[in-house]
């Protein structure tokens, strides 16, 4: 079995810790179709499908997104207003301060933190109250939901340089080793992950409309891996995304692109459930709130780089997309951007200053 496709028993039962999990814990097992001697072996796993139905089962329980790991309740519906806060952010930085001073405001059982070291920066989580379960599952799932948070808002892979729990290592779920290349260090007396610094500078390349499509498969998506899309429509939309000058191409010189004849791909897209029409006014749409929003291009060079031959053309598709004119939505984030820059005064300096 390929290792993405399961999940060691040890993160399980560090998972089932807690005292409202362990009173329950054959009938979530149950729900889940884990049988119980599988955690009794301390090399045995269960599936990624297993896992995510019982992450399921036990938010279902406790409704609680700590899944009763912290004193305080974090309500369920606590980690999508953070992603509603975030995704309005220019950069990954601005995305990660607002995230953290989120958390800071809604509870007071741990703190998360931002340090400036050496061509890095340093993410810490430091617990204010004890956890009442094992501490393995808590802190990997935070570092894993971060990591996983931020590859999907820059639509590109962060891999740590450095990670280190506070606990010792036959404590650890570990469900980080064997995934990065970085060393990974235990029983350090803190929990921390190092990110390269370049990284914190890559633009958010996601919408709210993404963001909602994204939500609606709940936040324990996060807490299992995270896997990259490989289906046409999503490389084609990488395609597009990341190289601008795709937007200019036809069906047919894209389908070239990937080696397939047209009707080969428009067979794909339509066995996905899109079209390349859709799909490209897709990209045009996140591409052309991305460069209104984040530069100071001129409305005609943005309708040009977006593959439109007239701007009056553009004009059209940008008030079908948003009800809005692009200079009437450029204007009115004027004032956002204003509230956007009271708020990083309050949240402190940039790494950088």
């Amino acid at each position: 079995m390929h290792k993405q496709e399961w999940v060691a028993a040890r993160y399980v039962r560090s998972l089932l810790s807690t005292e409202q999990a362990r009173v329950h814990e054959l009938m979530l097992l149950s729900q889940a179709g884990i049988r119980p001697e599988e955690l009794r072996d301390t090399s045995g796993r269960v599936t990624v499908e297993q896992y995510t139905r019982l992450l399921d089962a036990l938010w279902r329980l406790t409704q609680d997104e700590a899944f009763g790991f912290t004193h305080r309740r974090l309500r369920l519906g606590t980690f999508a207003m953070m992603c509603q806060v975030i995704i309005s952010c220019s950069h990954l930085e601005d995305a990660l301060r607002r995230c953290i001073q989120y958390y800071r405001i809604v509870t007071d059982d741990f703190h998360l933190s931002i340090s400036r070291q050496p061509a890095r920066v340093r993410l810490e989580l430091r617990l204010l109250e004890p956890l009442r379960g094992e501490p393995s599952f808590f802190t990997e799932a935070i570092f894993a939901v971060i990591l996983r948070l931020s590859s999907w808002l820059i639509d590109q892979p962060v891999m740590p340089h450095g990670l280190s729990f506070a606990y010792p290592r036959e404590q650890s779920g570990h469900s980080f080793e064997g995934k990065f290349a970085c060393l990974i260090h235990y029983g350090d007396g803190h929990s921390s992950m190092d990110l390269p610094r370049s990284i914190l500078k890559e633009p958010i390349r996601r919408d709210r409309a993404e963001l909602e499509q994204l939500l609606a498969g709940g936040p324990q998506q996060f807490l299992v891996d995270f896997k990259r899309d490989a289906s046409f429509s999503a490389r084609l939309r990488r395609c597009m995304v990341h190289d601008p000058e795709n937007l200019h191409n036809s069906l047919e010189a894209l389908a070239k692109y990937f080696g397939l004849s047209p009707s080969s791909l428009r067979r794909r897209l339509r066995e996905e459930g899109c079209n390349f029409h859709d799909l490209r006014e897709a990209v045009r749409k996140q591409k052309s709130l991305y460069y209104l929003k984040q530069t100071h291009k001129s409305i005609d060079a943005i309708a040009a780089i977006m593959g439109y031959s007239e701007p009056s053309t553009f004009h059209r598709a940008f008030k079908k997309w948003t009800g809005q004119t692009p200079r009437g939505y450029r204007q009115q984030l004027r004032g956002v951007r204003d509230r956007e820059a009271q708020f990083r005064d309050l949240s402190g300096p940039s790494l950088d200053s």
